[in-house]
């Protein structure tokens, strides 16, 4: 079942068409619920504005995309944003914790945004059943400061997760950590995937993220050029050195 279906996406950028930019050239694609995908490519392939729409956070300049059977592009703003707040979650390469505030008050801030009737105990009860799952139950009470970059980055994942929604969308999501760290966030997103049926989007450049994913669109030059379903018998050291060359050969191929 798709979740997401995308038909003919353009994005131009620039009033008129003689001095306008194409990020994305009719794209079309399709997300099926509980799959894990990763879009890769180079800077300038067009795979950020691709999450952008994807997320309604942009819209295309033609063409169209639908969550379920929601044509996001007759959504007004206000509808996308109640859209987003109930059916989206998002991480980022940056954690935008609130230094000020500790680990469970980070989680449940997302409260304040829906209009889902629940109590705080509620979203707390949530966010520490969250926290557990992602093994940093213990920090809690603890401030962003006081945490390394992994575990500021769990704890962004947890807040994305506290509204329980549909489809987590991941930009670059381990852009500022350090290999090892990189590794861990990707396993704790592919237990997500695999143990709770989480739809996850990600974008990113680089191989060793991508290849945790169970399918791989590449994009270059605001086209999916090439779709790559990964094998589970494989390791993750095939994966990830298959992606690298597929990747390079997609550059060279389009020069």
């Amino acid at each position: 079942m798709n979740i997401l279906t995308g038909h003919s996406i353009t994005k131009r950028f620039g009033e008129h068409e003689k001095n306008s930019v194409y990020a994305l050239k009719s794209v079309d694609v399709t997300f099926e619920k509980g799959s894990f995908t990763a879009i890769m490519g180079t800077s300038g392939s067009g795979k950020s504005t691709l999450l952008n729409i994807i997320s309604g956070l942009d819209k295309p300049t033609k063409g169209s995309l639908f969550f379920n059977d929601i044509n996001l592009n007759e959504l007004d703003d206000h509808q996308l944003t109640s859209m987003r707040n109930k059916y989206y979650g998002f991480i980022f390469q940056y954690f935008h914790l609130i230094p000020v505030m500790n680990v469970i008050d980070n989680i449940t801030l997302p409260k304040y945004f829906t209009k889902e009737k629940q109590s705080k105990n509620a979203f707390t009860d949530r966010a520490m059943s969250i926290l557990n799952d992602l093994g940093i139950r213990h920090l809690a009470k603890s401030f962003p400061a006081e945490l390394s970059g992994g575990q500021q980055q769990r704890v962004a994942i947890a807040r994305a997760l506290i509204n329980q929604p549909e489809i987590l969308l991941a930009d670059e999501p381990t852009g500022s950590l350090d290999s090892n760290t990189s590794t861990l966030v990707m396993k704790q997103l592919q237990r997500l995937n695999t143990e709770h049926n989480q739809t996850i989007i990600t974008v990113t450049h680089d191989a060793n993220v991508a290849a945790h994913a169970d399918r791989v669109l590449m994009m270059h030059d605001g086209y999916i050029v090439k779709e790559q379903i990964l094998s589970k018998l494989d390791s993750h050291e095939t994966k990830v050195i298959y992606l690298s060359q597929l990747l390079n050969g997609i550059g060279r191929e389009h020069k």
